[in-house]
């Protein structure tokens, strides 16, 4: 057989041609998303376990009498209930109702640093390492979430849980995505196991719903898997070619090729280096800063379009997410169907975006989200007017609504990683994350509004959601577009 020879580049369409060349998506593609994919298990367990550990029980006794949930701020004794939560051990009723959701808003503010420090890290000093250290620390606020003697600690923990998550939710998906061609891409944002990973939580609360500190010491351990993978992960070679180490680029495209099967391709490392030599528009990542995003009005349009894209849409999950416990029903069947709604919507997001363009896929679900939340709000104010009991259409309806929210978190997560160029892909990530993880923390806060105004926050949702679908716009179209791999050439397209 005939060696084939490729130059290695740091040129987008090159570094295309390159993975095209060793086998476009093969084996050792589909090894790196389980391997990367796999912990959006755990993660989806940390993320929403406080449905469950957090829940305010219906059913309680004063001084061992049995009392309506209503009245439970009349008690002037012992007040116990059968039911296992933060809010029953802590005693987190009437006055000290708001301290749950309290703890959820510490989360999504743990989120805001986690986006920062994850963007920062991951361009500075490699994807591989820093996905070490998101897991970690989900991994450590996930165990002290279950062992914390008071509740001072069980918000520091989940802190430091939203930290991990938000950290291992924009990484996963960016470390994937560089190891893939266009064609492949949104493989990585489709299919992952997050939907699954609710569904199941829906089943560990059911089978632990006596202890809450069980269900999250249960849901930290498939975290410990990372320390068997990550001897075997490779870094990624786009962010190696760009910081200049050209032998380990050329060391991780030559165990792609051999896990693929295509080591007739012979990799040309002198060919790149007197190549690199004239080739200095871009810096290394290690040397780029937050300023990149607000230099030159291409690359800031960019930027505040998504900013604004990513704060309606998490408005609009995570407010739909939490304000599940406002619509009655089994609180851990509710988790399953919470669940299911993601498992269906990023295999249809993928299915649709084979036919539609980014920002129209954006648009699509976004809207839908909105049409659905409006419907269900006017139920709401008219509900004592029917009837008949609506209360199975008001859960579909909210069903639907988190079924089009979580195929828009599919289709803005790969807008995303498309839209900002190799050198600060992650720190794109980390601004569009905090700004997001600002205007997230609003939304428990929205959830226990709805205890008293439960048409109010769904009005919120879908207006944010509206005004998501209707910047997404205004972005550059990625779809079929070679990544960028520098900053100038990111600035080009942008302008075109």
């Amino acid at each position: 057989m005939v060696a084939k020879t490729l130059t290695i580049s740091r040129d987008s369409k090159n570094v295309e041609d390159i993975f095209d060349g060793i086998g476009g998506f093969g084996r050792f593609q589909v090894c790196i998303l389980v391997a990367l994919l796999m912990f959006e298990v755990p993660a989806a367990f940390t993320i929403f376990s406080p449905i469950i550990s957090g829940a305010t029980p219906k059913e309680w006794t004063c001084d061992e009498i049995r009392i309506p949930f209503e009245d439970i701020c009349l008690c002037n004794g012992t007040l116990t209930s059968s039911k296992s939560s933060i809010v029953v051990e802590w005693n987190l009723v009437c006055e000290f109702a708001w301290v749950s959701d309290f703890s959820t808003s510490m989360h999504m503010l743990g989120m805001l640093f986690g986006n920062f420090a994850t963007g920062l890290c991951a361009d500075w000093y490699g994807r591989r390492w820093t996905l070490l250290g998101t897991i970690i620390f989900l991994l450590t606020g996930t165990l002290i979430s279950g062992l914390s003697p008071n509740l001072y600690l069980y918000i520091v923990a989940r802190f430091i849980c939203g930290m991990g998550y938000s950290g291992y939710a924009s990484l996963s998906m960016t470390y994937a995505m560089e190891f893939l061609t266009p064609k492949w891409r949104s493989v990585c944002v489709s299919f992952g196991p997050f939907g699954e990973g609710i569904m199941l939580l829906g089943v560990i609360g059911y089978y632990f719903q006596d202890s809450w500190r069980t269900i999250y010491l249960v849901t930290a351990i498939p975290y410990f898997a990372i320390f068997a993978i990550f001897p075997f992960l490779p870094e990624s070679p786009r962010w190696l070619l760009k910081n200049g180490q050209i032998p380990e680029a050329v060391t991780v495209f030559r165990q792609i090729a051999k896990i693929n099967r295509h080591e007739d391709w012979k990799l040309s490392e002198e060919n790149f280096i007197s190549e690199s030599k004239n080739n200095s528009a871009s810096p290394p990542a290690g040397s780029m800063s937050y300023v990149e995003f607000f230099k030159n009005a291409a690359m800031r349009r960019t930027t505040l379009c998504l900013v604004a894209v990513w704060c309606t849409w998490v408005i609009m999950y995570f407010g739909i997410s939490f304000n599940f416990k406002n619509i009655g029903g089994d609180a851990y069947l509710n988790i399953v169907f919470l669940g299911l709604c993601d498992t269906l919507a990023y295999p249809i997001a993928y299915l649709i975006g084979l036919r539609l363009n980014r920002r129209n896929l954006v648009a699509l679900f976004m809207s839908g989200s909105a049409l659905f939340l409006i419907s269900l709000a006017i139920l709401t104010i008219f509900k004592d007017d029917f009837v008949i009991d609506i209360s199975n259409i008001t859960q579909s309806l909210l069903l639907l609504a988190k079924f089009c929210s979580a195929g828009s978190r599919s289709s803005i997560r790969l807008f995303t990683g498309e839209s900002f160029p190799t050198p600060v892909r992650n720190m794109g990530y980390g601004i569009v994350g905090v700004a997001a993880s600002c205007v997230g923390l609003l939304a428990p806060q929205l959830a226990y509004l709805g205890s008293t105004s439960p048409s109010l926050p769904l009005f919120i949702f879908a207006g944010c959601s509206l005004i998501g679908a209707g910047v997404s716009f205004l972005l550059r179209e990625t779809k079929g577009q070679p990544l960028n791999e520098d900053v100038q050439e990111n600035k080009a397209k942008a302008n075109k």
